[in-house]
């Protein structure tokens, strides 16, 4: 939205399945703009991924430049190079400036990552930073990707150990950490410590839409196993959606045909 005058720029950050997608819905739920075109609604994220496309490529395409991906992320100092490459930068610039708007932000769990090469282009950055307890996380991921249990526990370390990083370099940056567990067991004191934060005075209307949200563990799960029976039709009107998609599902396809099966519900 270029032109809009930027009040806020609200960032989620925080390892894969550790509660990004749930916290980029509150904030949406709450009037920030989490971007128009998103990924959409999965077996694996039932309330929706809540994820801009447009830093989903982005971000896609950070870690390809520096040699990895998110489940194989590059060394930091790869990422931080790339601050050279002024064509990349220029259109990471472009991407923040076509989303903008008064109070605005993103979310995708690669941006843990990538945050540093954003950094220069924000206005008034607000940072949300989410964490769960990485048995948690391995869990899911092995249920969602049958990923293996070491693998996601050094996954989630480089993740946290780029976040700390990426504060620890830059001091004056404003952001909180949430918890998932905790947002789970008082949903209330939770949204009360975003909107704190932020500074924002949504309608008790917008507060209850919130609340609709934060669902326990068996009515999510319920929820995971009706969509199961839809994953491939979810995921060919994703892609039909979001072009951008087709290629990131067969890349992935191609590459882990156990994967693919993973995430249609199959295995």
């Amino acid at each position: 939205m270029v032109g809009k005058s930027v009040e806020k720029t609200v960032v989620v950050l925080g390892m894969h399945r550790s509660g990004t997608s749930l916290i980029a819905g509150v904030l949406e739920k709450l009037g920030v703009n989490m971007g128009k075109r998103q990924v959409g609604v999965h077996w694996s994220n039932p309330l929706g991924h809540f994820e801009n496309i447009d830093f989903v490529k982005m971000d896609d395409k950070i870690l390809e430049k520096a040699g990895g991906s998110w489940d194989d992320p590059p060394e930091f100092a790869k990422i931080l190079e790339l601050k050279k490459d002024q064509k990349l930068m220029k259109e990471i610039e472009e991407v923040v400036r076509k989303n903008e708007d008064t109070i605005w932000g993103w979310k995708v769990p690669t941006t843990s990552l990538t945050i540093e090469l954003y950094l220069p282009f924000l206005i008034n950055p607000h940072f949300i930073v989410c964490y769960r307890d990485p048995e948690a996380i391995a869990r899911s991921l092995k249920k969602r990707d049958d990923m293996d249990r070491e693998k996601v526990l050094q996954l989630a370390d480089h993740y946290i150990k780029s976040i700390k990083e990426f504060f620890r370099r830059h001091r004056e940056l404003k952001y909180i950490e949430i918890n998932y567990e905790d947002v789970v067991k008082n949903p209330e004191e939770a949204i009360r410590k975003i909107i704190d934060f932020l500074g924002i005075r949504p309608t008790q209307e917008q507060i209850n839409n919130v609340l609709s949200l934060v669902l326990p563990p068996e009515e999510v799960e319920k929820l995971e196993n009706e969509l199961k029976k839809k994953e491939l039709i979810l995921l060919i009107k994703d892609m039909i959606k979001n072009p951008y998609l087709i290629r990131r599902y067969l890349f992935k396809a191609l590459r882990d045909p156990r994967y693919t099966l993973k995430k249609l519900g199959l295995r």
